[in-house]
């Protein structure tokens, strides 16, 4: 069970770092900032840096007849290779080409937003963004769009991406935000985005509290703490089950002592101590806990491990973007459900020894 939602969680986190950046640098103050050489020179301090690009993103309109969609619109540099590598992997028509002739009007957008506009690639849209809008209310006139040349269409398996979001050279993003030569964000990704929050620290550390630093967990905080709170729901669901099956221990121990009263009055007459005893019963609930927790990790291992290779779980491919469920061992899950069966099971064995413990010896074989 936690193997599932260990998959899940991992099938997930891996489409989202796809797109999404493993650290994100922006002003706190404002929308946008300009940066200089020696900015760059501190980031490129921290050695676990595999790249970085400039950002200039906003919320634009979108028009195609009479059909509008809002829309986040995001301008790339051309030279930001790993997010030019991953959307290439993931056209479904077209390819990666910013450029428009011999102006950079070149867009790429999501599957999903090009189906509401009802686009297609070699089309043409109109963009219209808030400062141009704000600019025509300005000088009292009409806003004015600008066309810009459907180049791509992806398609991320992320919901929100592919219905919200466009890619742009960075100068037409530019020139449509009013922004100059300042940017809305620094996208980093590192070698190994597991260390993004501590990377995050160090990176805000060296540039001041003056930029914000996030980190792709920050980024995702309500879906990362929504896939925490199922795992640990999971837990205590498997929790109690085992709870439930540790009470057979307990009412088997239990029984124990009263089919054996005889047997227990018994050895304490011929010197048995209390502690004897008592040490009898712990030692039969530790072997039961361990035989029944080493034959359930076994199974659990192996039924984990065949799903990971044979794919005995299959679901339909057509539909979804995997063709199997998904599964992933964790170290730590493993032992912390051992630790917890084989704690159950030699706790259900306390009261019933202490019962078998303090069991006077003439009581018992008084009746024999």
């Amino acid at each position: 069970v936690m193997s599932v939602f260990n998959g899940f969680q991992e099938l997930t986190v891996k489409e989202i770092v796809g797109f999404d950046p493993h650290i994100r640098i922006t002003a706190v103050n404002s929308n946008s900032f300009q940066i200089d050489s020696n900015f760059i020179e501190k980031i490129n301090k921290t050695a676990e840096i595999k790249s970085f690009g400039l950002i200039v993103s906003g919320k634009a309109l979108a028009i195609k007849g009479e059909t509008l969609q809002a829309f986040n619109l995001i301008g790339l540099e051309k030279e930001y290779k790993d997010i030019k590598d991953k959307l290439s992997q993931s056209f479904l028509i077209g390819k990666y080409d910013l450029n428009y002739g011999d102006f950079e009007r070149g867009i790429l957008i999501g599957s999903a937003l090009a189906d509401k506009l009802g686009v297609y690639v070699g089309e043409t849209i109109e963009i219209l963004s808030p400062e141009m809008i704000e600019s025509s209310f300005a000088s009292y006139s009409m806003p004015k769009t600008t066309s810009v040349y459907v180049a791509g269409i992806f398609e991320t398996n992320i919901k929100d991406y592919d219905v919200s979001s466009a890619f742009v050279d960075i100068n037409f993003a530019r020139l449509l935000f009013r922004t100059s030569s300042q940017i809305t964000s620094i996208d980093i990704r590192i070698q190994d985005f597991h260390q993004s929050k501590e990377i995050a620290a160090e990176i805000q550390s060296a540039i001041g509290k003056k930029y914000k630093v996030s980190s792709w967990i920050d980024l995702n905080s309500d879906l990362y703490q929504v896939m925490r709170f199922e795992k640990m729901a999971s837990f205590s669901i498997m929790g109690i089950i085992i709870l439930i099956a540790v009470f057979n221990v307990f009412s088997s121990l239990a029984m124990t002592v009263t089919e054996k009263k005889q047997d227990i009055g018994i050895l304490k007459a011929i010197g048995a101590t209390d502690e004897f005893i008592l040490r009898i019963y712990l030692f039969t609930g530790a072997i039961i806990g361990t035989l029944g927790t080493l034959l359930g990790f076994l199974l659990g291992i192996a039924l984990v491990l065949g799903q990971q290779n044979f794919k005995w779980f299959k679901i339909d491919s057509t539909k979804y973007i995997i063709d199997a469920i998904p599964v992933s061992l964790n170290a730590f899950d493993v032992t912390l459900v051992v630790a917890f069966s084989l704690t159950l099971s030699i706790t259900a064995a306390i009261y019933p020894a202490i019962k078998a413990g303090k069991m006077i010896a003439i009581d018992a074989i008084k009746n024999e």
